[in-house]
């Protein structure tokens, strides 16, 4: 979203809304099979440590930023 300030791109959350870095991931178990499945939220992606971890999409260029424009990531989905 663009901000009030039309030179700052926000990404991660809604404009003005934040949540935090890392989250506990969500465990769910298969009936057929009973394997458990960890899943983290929108925006946050599994860590080899099982612990969920905000991407950061300015990171990832995925708001195409113009010259004149700085990404401001916000922790969460």
């Amino acid at each position: 979203s663009v901000s009030p300030d039309s030179t700052v791109i926000t990404v991660g959350a809604q404009y003005g809304q934040t949540g935090p870095r890392y989250l506990r991931p969500t465990y769910s178990r298969l009936h057929d099979s009973g394997a458990v499945v960890t899943t983290c939220p929108w925006g946050y992606k599994l860590t080899p440590e099982r612990v969920c971890l905000d991407i950061d999409e300015c990171e990832r260029n995925v708001s195409e930023c113009g010259p004149q424009q700085r990404c401001e990531n916000f922790y969460g989905g």
